[in-house]
């Protein structure tokens, strides 16, 4: 099973890619507790993804935006 969330913002600068899930990261310099950002949202969804067999694929869209899919396996008890 796979739900796709769309973003319509800038994306993700390619060389930010690969660690844009570690905790407390943030690519927003404006983004801190006293704004209402950490940067855990992105972190919590990777680690609750691979907790339950499944993986968080973040993947820039043309011309512009951001696609996050949860991709989870599918169970015969489900």
């Amino acid at each position: 099973m796979c739900i796709h969330v769309d973003d319509p913002g800038p994306g993700i600068p390619l060389n930010d890619v690969g660690g844009i899930v570690a905790p407390f990261k943030t690519l927003e310099p404006s983004r801190s507790r006293a704004t209402g950002g950490v940067g855990l949202g992105l972190a919590i969804a990777d680690r609750v993804a691979v907790a339950h067999g499944g993986r968080l694929i973040l993947g820039n869209q043309q011309p512009r935006g951001l696609r996050a899919t949860l991709s989870l396996p599918s169970h015969p008890f489900a």
